[in-house]
């Protein structure tokens, strides 16, 4: 068994050697065609910026958006507008029915009218057959009054009328009870509960007064007792306030010179008065307690008349009409009563007789001509709120806009509230920004950053933080915090150039520009997700691979660890490249006419903001592709003076798509050996790259630590 079991193991490493070969022999024939070339070229190692940043998913909107409706109820008569139309400000979208508001206005104007004509009237002086009129009148009331007086006078000789008089005052006496009784005046409620409100005063100010005395009585027989504790068994707490027999013997220590001149007399006197004004006070509290319950109840009887109370009034005024009819029934009375009401309406129209002639003769009155001329702005404040309900029949563009969709058909008829359409104003655009709970403390008010919108391909955008609320909104358990950006154009834009001016060079790459400053953008920029690129998922901010590096903007903190890096210039055996500073904002004012007056996102449209957050500045920077891992440690092929090469261990920092920071390991100026490789397959000349490590310059937006 151990014999076949050693043959069958030959044989099985006989079959893998020989499959082994085969691949071998293919592997040889199947690229000996293709001929590999390494170059190798020098870098100098450089400081530049690198920054971190925030990218999330944003959406545009309009500040200027309302929800236009008419305010009132009715019949659309009119649409002028349709969907998609730009309106100016004053502009009419849309027309209510508005006959019956016609017809008001017409209704109000007459009025006006006739009060006017009533005032002029009024204001104009009487002419001479007015004023003899007038006079005629009141002649004629004085004889009808004297007439009516004298004929009265002749009947009630020997009448009975004074006793039906004095029945007439019981009987108003009696009705007069009765209705206080049910039906107080406001007057005797208020009165009433005034009080109420003084008693309860009073008693409050009196309590207040036992709670202040008490502790000076206290205070005072503490005072007494510290000097003179044998001398009257005043000391123990329950000898206050003072019995009848205790007062007794302090005053009659006293009197009876018991108590010599000085300090224990005022002592004594002391605590007599104070014993004094605290019962005093305590009788206070109880007369105005009794008082209180007395007010108060008699307030509860002039509210809730008991029924008792309401009977026994009730009967007292049957009683007295009874009484007065008895008096009444005979003929002679009724005379009377003729004749007291043909003087009563003489007197009345002799007083408007008088009133009348003094008017025309002295003119019209001050208080006549006030009221004339208040009823004249009454009817003008009526006209004014009918032309007001009828220009709120038309609907116009409160500010300059663009319409959204229609709501209302032509005929319907529509309640107050009705939104007929939105309208937004596009020159208002903002960016809205969801910022999730741990990029808040990284957010600073005038970051700047890059937008890019789905619906607006091609097109970006710089920005501005404008602001950030503390508040959360709260959508099925996500938490994130509303924030604001500004997009930056015109003079906006320009006063921002200093700060942007570090952004150029990559801003020229990542959107196409670099070696023509007025060429289009034809894509977003490398490492910025917008345009109809995907976005973040959710609604907060994540990491991205970065903005331009260099970046920066207002305020914004630049906290340890930034991730984003700006190379002076691409690598070259030579060393870098420079750009003076005029140079700079001669092409950074180039570059600006690119975003200076774009076309706005519009309302609603979704995007990605990248967000510029931190900025550090010289950093020693070596391209990415220099770096090659060695087992667990980072390395590059370090050139040294002697013309020497070393493979050195370095300690590397964040990172961007085409440079790494150098945290140690290596000095600025030094010279590090970058490798390149081609392939020239099947000898045909045309190549291929098969190794990532390409010289060139840096491109793209920086990216978070590595």
């Amino acid at each position: 068994m151990f014999i076949l079991n050693k043959v069958t193991k030959r044989k099985a490493m006989s079959i893998l050697l020989i499959f082994f070969l085969i691949f071998i022999y293919f592997y040889i024939n199947g690229t000996k065609d293709d001929i590999a070339i390494i170059k190798t070229y020098e870098h100098q190692v450089t400081t530049g910026r690198m920054a971190d940043s925030l990218i999330s998913s944003v959406n545009a909107a309009s500040r200027n958006k309302v929800d236009l409706s008419f305010g009132l109820s009715g019949e659309i008569n009119q649409i002028a507008v349709g969907t998609g139309d730009i309106v100016k400000k004053g502009e009419v979208l849309a027309i209510l029915e508005s006959s019956t508001a016609s017809r008001q206005v017409q209704v109000k104007e007459i009025l006006l009218s006739q009060q006017e004509a009533n005032l002029e009237d009024l204001l104009a002086d009487p002419i001479a057959s007015e004023i003899a009129s007038a006079k005629q009148t009141t002649a004629n009331a004085q004889s009808s009054v004297a007439n009516a007086e004298f004929n009265l006078k002749n009947l009630k000789e020997g009448s009975l009328a004074s006793t039906v008089q004095s029945q007439r005052q019981t009987l108003t006496t009696a009705e007069f009870n009765l209705e206080n009784l049910i039906n107080p005046s406001t007057a005797t409620i208020a009165n009433s509960n005034s009080s109420i409100k003084n008693a309860q005063t009073s008693l409050e100010r009196s309590q207040n007064d036992v709670d202040e005395l008490w502790p000076k009585l206290i205070k005072t027989q503490e005072d007494y007792c510290r000097m003179f504790q044998d001398w009257v068994a005043v000391c123990n707490l329950g000898d206050i306030p003072l019995s009848d027999a205790r007062i007794k013997g302090l005053l009659d220590s006293l009197t009876l010179a018991l108590v010599p001149q000085g300090t224990q007399r005022t002592k004594t006197e002391a605590l007599l008065t104070a014993n004094a004004n605290y019962a005093d006070s305590v009788n206070s509290v109880i007369s105005n307690e009794a008082a209180y319950l007395s007010v108060k109840e008699a307030n509860k009887k002039l509210k809730s008349p008991s029924v008792l109370e309401v009977k026994k009034l009730t009967e007292a005024v049957t009683a007295a009409q009874v009484r007065l009819n008895e008096y009444l029934a005979s003929p002679e009375q009724l005379e009377v009563d003729k004749l007291d009401a043909s003087l009563d309406s003489a007197k009345a129209n002799l007083e408007y007789a008088l009133a009348r002639e003094a008017e025309l003769t002295a003119g019209a009155l001050a208080n006549a001509i006030n009221r004339k001329k208040q009823d004249v702005q009454i009817a003008q404040l009526n006209l004014t709120d009918a032309q007001t309900n009828l220009a709120n029949h038309t609907l116009t563009a409160p500010f300059d806009g663009i319409i959204g969709s229609i709501n209302v058909t032509l005929g319907q008829r529509i309640g107050s509230s009705t939104a007929v359409t939105t309208l937004s104003d596009p020159s208002s655009i903002y960016i809205e920004i969801p910022a999730s709970e741990s990029d808040l403390s990284q957010m600073r008010v005038n970051n700047l950053g890059f937008a890019a919108f789905d619906g607006m391909p091609g097109q970006f955008y710089i920005v501005k933080l404008n602001a950030i609320s503390v508040i959360p909104n709260i959508s099925q358990g996500v938490i994130t915090y509303p924030a604001e950006a500004e997009i930056l154009v015109g003079e906006k834009l320009f006063q921002e150039r200093r700060n942007l001016v570090a952004l150029q060079d990559y801003l020229s790459k990542a959107i196409g520009l670099e070696g023509s400053a007025m060429s289009r953008p034809s894509g977003p920029p490398s490492g910025f997700t917008g345009g109809n690129a995907a976005r973040p998922e959710g609604s907060a901010m994540s990491r991205p691979s970065g903005p331009p590096s260099g970046f920066t903007g207002g305020n914004a903190a630049r906290p340890e660890g930034s991730a984003m890096s700006r190379p002076s210039g691409p690598p070259s055996a030579s060393g870098p490249t420079t750009r003076t500073q005029g140079g700079s904002m001669a092409d950074m004012g180039s570059l600006m006419m690119q975003f200076a007056n774009p076309k706005l996102p519009l309302d609603g449209m979704s995007g990605t903001l990248t967000l510029v957050t931190n900025i550090k500045e010289d950093v020693l920077l070596i391209p990415t592709n220099a770096i090659a891992r060695v087992g667990r440690d980072n390395t590059v092929i370090l050139q040294n003076i002697d013309g020497t090469t070393e493979q050195r261990v370095v300690q590397i920092g964040n990172a961007d798509d085409s440079n790494t920071a150098i945290i140690s390991g290596l000095e600025k100026d030094d010279i590090i050996m970058i490798e390149s490789k081609k392939a020239i397959i099947n000898k045909d000349q045309s190549t291929k790259p098969t190794d990532s490590r390409s010289p060139g310059p840096p491109s793209g937006f920086g990216g978070g630590p590595r």
